[in-house]
């Protein structure tokens, strides 16, 4: 999308914004009917695949094992630096309830999409041909159910706040920071002035706190990965609002 770059930033001003050069591609591959064929290539790029629900499952998974090898690796470690690894673990802890709110949101959209193209293909069909009142207040239901699917509210904005967001990204980026930069160990003041690499701070420490510290950073790559699959998820759930709502905006319907 061009001018959505958050999460908190779809509402209908900028749907409607980002709406008009949408609008004009749809415009030139569109021909009216359209088939669920059509709808399914059209909306390819917003699906959730099964590739993306094991992303996410898997970083769950590691998400407690890396809280108690943090715990272990605390107790353990005569060179770790405490402050960094509580930091490391609340981070964790709060990634942990967000990926999982995100993991049933995916497999729930990943079971409803197929189906829905079909629906959405024939709503699609239907919006010009709405005469009555009542023609049109069932289609508006109809068609805010979808947007209330993927949007996971009444309203024309996504529901985020409990699934991974912006402040989870920057938890598991601020994760993967430690762990490349090393500071869940101690640096020295002589090390850190003369910015000294980990791969040499390494040198100074000991195998078996070193092979504590190398899982869990395993981990917090895997981790990471899932993060950022529910984030873009959650983008396009984004996009598919966005793209429905021009689909409506060209035919009338909204």
């Amino acid at each position: 999308m061009i001018y959505i770059h958050e999460l908190k930033a779809l509402n209908p001003k900028s749907a409607e914004i980002e709406s008009v050069p949408i609008i004009r591609e749809i415009k030139q591959k569109t021909r009216l009917p359209v088939s669920e064929e059509h709808m399914l290539s059209d909306f390819a790029r917003f699906m959730v695949k099964d590739s993306d629900i094991k992303s996410m499952e898997k970083a769950a998974e590691l998400i407690p094992l890396a809280m108690q090898e943090i715990l272990d690796f605390s107790k353990a470690s005569q060179n770790a630096e405490q402050i960094n690894l509580k930091r490391f673990h609340t981070g964790l802890q709060e990634i942990d309830e967000h990926l999982k709110v995100n993991v049933e949101f995916a497999k729930m959209i990943f079971s409803w999409q197929f189906p829905a193209m079909g629906e959405i293909a024939e709503l699609v069909n239907k919006t010009r041909s709405l005469k009555t009142k009542e023609d049109k207040v069932r289609f508006n239901s109809e068609i805010s159910t979808i947007f209330k699917t993927v949007l996971r509210n009444k309203q024309f904005n996504l529901l985020f706040w409990d699934m991974v967001h912006e402040a989870q990204i920057q938890r598991a980026k601020e994760m993967m920071q430690a762990v490349e930069e090393g500071t869940l160990f101690h640096i020295e003041v002589d090390e850190f002035t003369k910015k000294t690499p980990f791969s040499e701070i390494r040198k100074r420490l000991p195998q078996e706190e070193l092979a504590m510290f190398d899982s869990i950073a395993a981990k917090a790559l895997e981790i990471k990965r899932g993060v950022d699959t529910a984030y873009d998820i959650n983008t396009r759930m984004i996009g598919f609002a966005v793209q429905l709502y021009s689909y409506m905006k060209w035919l009338g319907g909204i």
